[in-house]
């Protein structure tokens, strides 16, 4: 399973150091500027290695569920 993911639950995770719990759920994908969000949020933030940054396209939007 793909998961795309805006800022608030990488940030909040991210604060209840329980943030390496996500990479159980799936692949993790982010747009560039929610890194760019984090690191504002979080000077220390480092993009885990099991993160792909990535621009979407028209197509995940299509594919996305809710």
């Amino acid at each position: 399973m793909r998961i795309v993911s805006n800022t608030g639950p990488l940030l909040h995770l991210s604060e209840s150091h329980t943030l390496h719990l996500l990479w159980l759920a799936g692949d993790i994908s982010i747009p560039p500027i929610v890194e760019i969000e984090l690191r504002r949020h979080v000077p220390t933030w480092q993009t885990p290695q099991w993160v792909t940054v990535t621009h979407l396209t028209k197509s995940h939007s299509a594919q996305a569920t809710v």
